[in-house]
């Protein structure tokens, strides 16, 4: 079994497309799956043009075409074995699928939907059984380095797809019989970064006839375009001005936010293209495009990552100066039982600090809009606790931690004012849940 590369020709096509959906018609591409058992090979046409040629229980390439309605053909020495239509969405991708046998005369072709969003901090993982003389069948996932199998799809059937989310990593794949420890097929090296999307083709005849295809695994990646790429963003206030304070993204308003909020609220993220972006802070009733913002830079968002833009008060190039703190976040699934920890000192005039969550984590000589390492603790209630160096002690507060989550916790506020001021330092908590 082999699937030929992905090649993708529609990229720089479809750079412009909003995430929401292409203003207008973009070309969208398609590929074919070859899974009849006992059938040679087969050249692939649309609109009577040949876009493949495959074997038995290949996996072909991406055509691009426009979107709209298309006749293909599958024909066998030039014979036209299966034809019909189908129709391509804007930017979107379709793989048709032949399979079954031709002497039970159930070989057809299917056409299926690739998916066309990418996960944050997992990997989607489609198995598409079709054998078409398979029982139902489990499949168990053993991630590399471990010795724990773990079902992920329950009972799948000949022909239907089921798309489970994975951490990122590498894995061995079981299939079985429901209710039965033995193996039926091995599938190895399944590699899944996140933000990818795999499918794995279970192919073939399960009671094998003479030169029919025998029951076996195929993988293969769904593609893209990069302009559909997004990343996760979420913005905040840390600084100690009484004046809300507009983020733009470009030239769209982002978020105005007072002093110690963010925005979206704790554990979301607004899902933005991926790339550089021009930031810039200017006053709540400036426009994005003013002259002289009050701090202007460029950041990469991250593909499929995740990134919280803390504006905070830039001591050290003078009053008044705003700077920008890019926090690249992790949202990568943690252990059982477990949740990630990080903490930014934003508290003006703090100098360094320290900070624990009760009696696991501490964290010492905390500078100034850098950001901590991330940590892993155990999931639970804590008392969260900062020390500053600094006329005002520090403070305390309860968090909850719970399990697959992770907390990044500004330290907030101006470290020289007095202990009633409500400038007192104090803390903004950021949850993100994970996938």
């Amino acid at each position: 079994m082999r699937a030929k590369p992905s090649i993708v020709t529609a990229a720089a096509t479809l750079a412009a497309l909003a995430l929401s959906g292409p203003a207008t018609a973009a070309p969208g591409q398609v590929r074919f799956v070859h899974g009849v058992t006992e059938l040679g090979t087969l050249d692939a046409y649309v609109d009577g043009r040949k876009v493949d040629r495959l074997t038995r229980g290949e996996i072909g390439v991406y055509a691009r075409l426009a979107s709209g309605s298309h006749r293909y053909q599958l024909r066998r020495a030039g014979r036209v074995r299966y034809s019909g239509t189908f129709v391509l969405p804007s930017a979107k991708a379709r793989t048709l699928v032949v399979s079954g046998t031709t002497w039970k005369l159930n070989d057809q072709v299917r056409i299926v939907k690739d998916r066309s969003t990418r996960p944050f901090g997992v990997g989607s993982l489609r198995i598409a059984h079709r054998s078409p003389d398979g029982p139902a069948l489990d499949v168990w996932a053993q991630a590399a380095g471990s010795s724990r199998l773990v079902r992920i799809v329950r009972g799948a059937s000949y022909p239907r797809d089921a798309d489970v989310l994975l951490a990122a990593g590498r894995y061995t794949l079981r299939v079985r019989r429901p209710g039965s420890s033995r193996t039926l097929l091995t599938v190895r090296n399944v590699v899944l970064a996140a933000g990818d999307l795999r499918t794995v083709w279970l192919l073939g005849s399960f009671d094998r006839r003479p030169r029919e295809l025998a029951f076996s695994a195929a993988t293969s990646t769904e593609v893209l375009p990069a302009a559909w790429d997004q990343a996760w963003v979420r913005v905040a206030n840390a600084t100690t001005l009484p004046a809300p304070l507009k983020i733009c993204l470009g030239s769209a308003t982002f978020a105005t936010l007072g002093r110690g909020t963010a925005r979206p609220p704790s554990g979301l993220y607004k899902p933005l293209p991926a790339g550089s972006r021009r930031v810039a802070v200017v006053a709540a009733a400036q426009a994005c495009a003013v002259a002289s913002p009050r701090v202007a830079t460029t950041v990469a968002l991250p593909r499929q990552g995740a990134v919280t833009l803390a504006v905070f008060e830039d001591t050290a190039s003078g009053p008044g100066a705003l700077g920008l703190a890019t926090i690249a976040d992790d949202i990568t699934r943690t252990p059982a039982g477990r949740t990630r920890v990080r903490v930014v000192n934003l508290a003006v005039g703090a100098g360094p600090a320290q900070a624990s969550f009760g009696t696991r984590t501490a964290y010492t000589g905390l500078g100034y809009a850098v950001p901590s390492e991330e940590r892993l603790i155990a999931a639970g209630p804590a008392q969260f606790s900062a020390s500053l160096t600094a006329p005002v002690a520090g403070f305390a507060r309860a968090l909850a931690m719970p399990a697959n989550t992770a907390t990044t916790v500004l330290l907030l506020g101006d470290a020289l004012a007095g202990a009633a001021d409500p400038l007192t330092p104090r803390s903004l908590a950021l949850r993100s849940r994970l996938q």
